[in-house]
């Protein structure tokens, strides 16, 4: 899935809405992310934890700076692979 935006509260609930449409990919496109703040490194985190659960490797394609601050700061940086 590709996400492009801002991943913020209100993005995130919309997302969740529609969760079926997605959550069986195993990649997330986010090089057109612009904003992400908690609630979007928690849906990604629970993203990342369902591909797990499949067996597979959660990966992220252009992961922004904001996001890799925030998942290290709540140390789950650790569960994503990370593509240029």
């Amino acid at each position: 899935m590709k996400l492009s935006g801002d991943l913020q509260r209100e993005q995130v609930r919309r997302l969740w809405a529609i969760r079926d449409q997605w959550w069986q990919d195993e990649t997330m496109d986010l090089r057109e992310l612009i904003a992400i703040d908690s609630a979007g490194v928690a849906i990604m985190v629970k993203w990342a934890k369902a591909v797990r659960e499949r067996g597979q490797t959660p990966a992220l394609i252009g992961m922004p700076d904001d996001f890799d601050k925030l998942a290290t700061l709540y140390g789950v940086a650790g569960l994503f692979s990370t593509q240029a």
